[in-house]
């Protein structure tokens, strides 16, 4: 009975894992799609495809709160580029303007801490295709 139990918890938390990461996927290739992203991501040695798995492994790799994070702003970013026909950096340069024009306001804040991590997360991927050809390793 115990060894079902856990079964059905594993199965479970596989399954929310694995819509979290099709999600994360979906929202990494409407930005990575980009006709600047799909610069960025030639220039890194890789496809939309190598770069989005390269997100997604070192997202699940992070602490909770910085991989809540870091979905929410992907997700944010996507929709505002999916409904807006917008570039993902004039998106994220939005963030940034009203952001920086509320320094009080908590919300807005923490988009733009999102909006920072996923920039140090991208350096972090261009970084690893360029010195190994391939997705660094997640920091342990």
């Amino acid at each position: 009975m115990r060894a079902m139990k856990l079964a059905v918890v594993s199965g479970i938390l596989l399954a929310g894992c694995s819509q979290e990461n099709a999600q994360l996927k979906a929202d990494c290739e409407v930005i990575a799609n980009d006709r600047q992203g799909q610069v960025a991501i030639a220039d890194m040695g890789t496809d939309t495809e190598g770069f989005c798995n390269c997100v997604i492994e070192l997202v699940n790799a992070r602490p909770a709160e910085d991989k809540a994070l870091l979905q929410a702003t992907f997700a944010q970013v996507a929709a505002q580029v999916s409904e807006t026909g917008e570039a993902v950096e004039e998106v994220a340069s939005q963030v940034v303007s009203v952001a920086n024009a509320a320094p009080d306001d908590e919300d807005l804040q923490t988009q733009l801490k999102g909006i920072r991590k996923v920039g140090e997360l991208i350096d972090e991927i261009g970084d690893g295709f360029s010195d190994t050809k391939a997705c660094p390793t997640p920091a342990s």
